[in-house]
């Protein structure tokens, strides 16, 4: 669910770029495509935000039924961050990635995104 969530994030945003609602807004690169792609990729940003909703939607009666009818704590866990194991049960040290490399992924989606919206439509 994550990664379709995540999917259909993407494809909102990507989409998004190109959005017309012919009214005051305009997407920053819908200018640079044709009318007829424009008018495509409007349609398929209002479906997909049905989409997203849809997906909330189902995402929340799960993490519910999880929650009270089978009485697995999930609401608490990602609020506070921890989980309780059974006794008996040693929990796995969670991985740790390098903070560097997240610092140079961000800063190469930031770059991505300043191109796209302030650069390229120059």
């Amino acid at each position: 669910m994550v990664v379709f969530m995540i999917a259909i994030l993407v494809l909102q945003a990507a989409t998004g770029l190109f959005a017309d609602d012919e009214i005051a807004t305009q997407g920053p690169l819908a200018a640079k495509v044709s009318d007829a792609l424009v008018s495509r990729l409007t349609t398929i940003h209002k479906y997909n935000a049905w989409l997203i909703a849809a997906a909330v939607g189902l995402h929340l009666a799960a993490v519910c039924a999880y929650q009270w009818g089978l009485k697995v704590d999930l609401i608490g866990p990602m609020v506070h961050g921890w989980m309780r194991v059974p006794a008996g049960v040693s929990p796995a040290e969670p991985g740790r990635a390098s903070p560097i490399l997240a610092l140079v992924v961000l800063g190469a989606a930031a770059a991505a995104v300043y191109a796209l919206v302030v650069i390229y439509p120059r």
